[in-house]
């Protein structure tokens, strides 16, 4: 997949206030999305029980990975754009509706730089089973 549509990959479990397994931290890979304050290999929450709206940031299926971007919704088209003006917007063909994955709640940037932790940039939704849902704290 093109940096166009940076990819996320599923990380560590974190607490959350949910039983049903909704919410979920993904790592973002690339700089699409850097002018909406998210950087390559910083950690995503994205819950995946919350309804999408305009100008959200969604996890989003495309060309068989989950992208990042941002939800723009028009009377006749929809757009998933990047916050960052060097990658093109993607446009839903023919009035197609895009398979949003979740949206993103909150971004955890790390301490330490991406690139010393090794920060890969491919998530594959073939097997979504492998995301980490969040675990309730006993």
């Amino acid at each position: 997949m093109n940096e166009s549509a940076s990819a996320a990959q599923p990380q560590h479990a974190m607490t959350s206030h949910t039983t049903d397994h909704t919410l979920y931290l993904m790592q973002m890979a690339g700089d699409s999305m850097m002018n909406a304050g998210i950087r390559n290999g910083d950690l995503l929450i994205v819950d995946k029980s919350a309804t999408a709206h305009h100008g959200d940031i969604v996890a989003v299926v495309l060309d068989g990975e989950i992208a990042i971007k941002r939800l723009a919704v028009t009377p006749h088209t929809t757009l998933l754009c990047a916050d960052n003006p060097c990658f093109a917007d993607y446009a839903m063909p023919d009035g197609a509706t895009p398979t949003i994955w979740g949206t993103v709640t909150d971004v955890i940037h790390p301490l330490q730089s991406s690139s010393y932790r090794g920060t890969t940039a491919s998530a594959s939704t073939t097997a979504p089973s492998t995301l980490t849902p969040c675990r309730r704290s006993a």
